[in-house]
């Protein structure tokens, strides 16, 4: 009967189901129910691959890769919080519902909302009791800003130790600030002014004005 519970129990979960309930159906439902034995061993063996499929998400969350050769239950939790940040950050709609979908958009969102930030000029440090993931993605995007506008280009590669919000808030960053780099150092060479304004992506800009003349003055 146990065996049985067991199976029944991954059958349960495994079938895209990570939040099934525990506690098995009613003996109408599955005479087994029946037996004292049945519906002890289901909640057992339902809560232990609950347990894979949250550590699997924690991981991901965590920042950390996948281990090699995973249980079906922990991929599934390691996938689902990929899949909801990658949401969250893009402001997509999460391809499930399951808790840890729900969990890694929450935190894609905030990392979004880190970045947002600085790109309009709030800086990290003024931030007070928000949760990490909108600090790192804070970080990650003004990082982004210091390498472009140091003529670094896109060194996405070099801070591949930071956590998931650093590093996907540091290559949209990245990416959308080095046309500005461009075009300020096409600008000095055309012979435009520089420009003053203060937003981030306009400072951007202007570094690149002021290598150029620079490089042309050196």
């Amino acid at each position: 009967i146990a065996a049985l519970a067991a199976i029944d129990a991954k059958d349960a979960f495994d079938d895209a189901n990570p939040d099934t309930s525990d506690v098995a159906g009613g003996i109408s439902v599955n005479p087994n129910n029946n037996n004292t034995v049945y519906p002890t061993a289901y909640k057992l063996a339902v809560d232990a691959m609950k347990a894979k499929y949250n550590a699997g998400a924690q991981q991901y969350l965590s920042s950390q890769a996948e281990p090699a050769n995973p249980t079906k239950e922990y991929d599934m939790g390691y996938q689902d919080a990929q899949n909801g940040f990658n949401s969250g950050f893009t402001d997509a709609t999460p391809q499930n519902n399951h808790s840890q979908t729900l969990a890694g958009q929450t935190a894609g969102q905030n990392a979004l909302a880190g970045y947002t930030d600085a790109r309009n000029g709030v800086a990290s440090s003024t931030y007070s009791n928000v949760d990490s993931n909108k600090v790192d993605g804070n970080n990650g995007a003004t990082q982004a800003y210091a390498d472009i506008s140091a003529g670094k280009g896109n060194i996405l590669a070099s801070y591949t130790n930071a956590s998931n919000a650093f590093q996907a808030a540091y290559n949209k960053a990245a990416v959308e600030a080095n046309p500005y780099y461009a075009n300020g150092a096409n600008g000095y060479v055309s012979g435009d002014s520089n420009t003053n304004a203060p937003d981030p992506l306009s400072k951007v800009q202007s570094a690149g004005y002021l290598n150029a003349q620079k490089g042309h003055d050196a």
